[in-house]
């Protein structure tokens, strides 16, 4: 069944539109990053204030490059080439635009343009260059020696600002400044996850960036170790995996008096193959497959099974056939609880075949449903990420979990 169109509104639109679903920042990294700021603009207005450099302090693109610095350390736009080569880059569009182009608005447009494409060439994108470069050309000095200051002044901060994200990040924050080149990192584990089925190259990643073909806003080692952390918890998840973990939640039951024909329509309608049926409370009393509708059928084999089906159940059973789903499900299945370790539901499939396992808590009530295809995938994940198989006990009776 097709799920319904969600209708329109003014918060799903700000939602798929407007706000980015971003992991937040701790406080004591909020902290840090502010105090950072702090630091940065207060040295450095300072340090102009004592020796001036031109006829300015402090430009307006410094702030925003004490965002990145601080907020987004780990950003390659962070990085002190990044900085250092923006605004440079920016500064050089920006004065070759004001030589070449008379209108100052048109000079403006391709000064910006221009940093963009020098910024991306040379691998420093750095967005508060965009800023410098048209603060140049608005502010545009009528004189050579004017100009000569300008540049000073830019000089001045860009190399300032370098220094202080330097000193403040490692120094005061003891941060990790600035990213070291791509590397492979792992993160420390308890059981570490054997390194042939987790390394991620470096040729991994420059595939995937010309895949992409559009600038990412992180450091490519801060993605190997992103990943790792990832696979880590992954791994370590999947180690003690329990049924809770692969079964599907709030499964579609029906009760005992309901009818076939009503039992077949979700089936249908769900495409599902299996439905616990409970009774008035929600208590699990038994299951009931396709394979119990096929055994409900008459003898016929001239038709297909769909039409078969089709005929019989809508217009009620024949005489003497059952009606209702108490009459045909199965009542002694297989059931397993949500904290039964996957190994062992694995070994008791194996002993006690089920295509379909009802999850019930401590009182009996169904709480989940767990499918081959929901075993296949778990096991699977575990292939993936390097696991031995899941253990399997030799085959002999055992007692039902339940």
């Amino acid at each position: 069944m097709k799920p319904s169109p969600e209708k329109f509104s003014w918060r799903n639109l700000g939602r798929a539109f407007l706000f980015v679903d971003v992991q937040p920042l701790s406080s004591a990294e909020r902290l840090r990053s502010s105090v950072g700021g702090f630091l940065f603009i207060g040295i450095a207005g300072f340090c102009l204030f004592l020796v001036p450099v031109g006829d300015r302090g402090l430009l307006a693109s410094v702030g925003a490059s004490a965002v990145i610095l601080y907020a987004l350390p780990h950003s390659p736009a962070a990085a002190p080439w990044s900085l250092v080569g923006g605004y440079m880059a920016s500064a050089a569009s920006a004065l070759i635009s004001l030589a070449l182009i008379p209108s100052p608005l048109l000079a403006a447009a391709f000064a910006v343009g221009g940093a963009i494409w020098l910024m991306a060439r040379f691998k420093c994108v750095h967005p508060p260059g965009g800023s410098l470069a048209l603060l140049v050309v608005l502010a545009a000095p009528h004189h050579w020696v004017d100009l000569e200051k300008l540049i000073a002044a830019i000089a001045a901060n860009t190399f300032l600002a370098a220094g202080l994200a330097l000193l403040i990040n490692r120094g005061v924050l003891r941060r990790s400044y600035p990213q070291l080149a791509p590397r492979l990192a792992t993160a420390p584990s308890p059981t570490p996850v054997p390194q042939e089925h987790t390394i991620l190259l470096h040729e991994d990643l420059d595939h995937a960036f010309r895949q992409r073909d559009t600038f990412v806003d992180v450091d490519e080692s801060e993605l190997v170790t992103l990943f790792d952390l990832a696979v880590n918890h992954a791994y370590q998840r999947q180690q003690h995996l329990t049924c809770r973990d692969i079964m599907t939640r709030s499964p579609l039951t029906v009760t005992g008096d309901t009818s076939l024909s009503h039992a077949w329509s979700l089936l249908q309608i769900h495409r599902c193959e299996a439905l616990p049926v409970t009774d008035a409370e929600g208590r699990l009393q038994g299951l009931i497959t396709l394979h119990d509708f096929l055994n409900t059928l008459p003898d016929i084999h001239l038709q297909s099974v769909r039409t078969m089906v089709r005929q019989w159940l809508p217009f009620g059973a024949p005489q003497g056939q059952p009606q209702w789903v108490k009459e045909v499900m199965a009542q002694n299945m297989y059931r397993a609880h949500p904290e039964t370790p996957f190994p062992q539901l694995v070994t008791d499939l194996m002993n006690q075949p089920a295509p379909h396992v009802p999850v019930v808590d401590a009182g009996g009530y169904v709480i989940g449903i767990i499918s081959r295809s929901d075993i296949l995938q778990a096991l699977y994940r575990q292939l993936a990420l390097g696991l031995p198989p899941t253990p399997v006990a030799p085959q002999e009776d055992r007692v039902n979990p339940a």
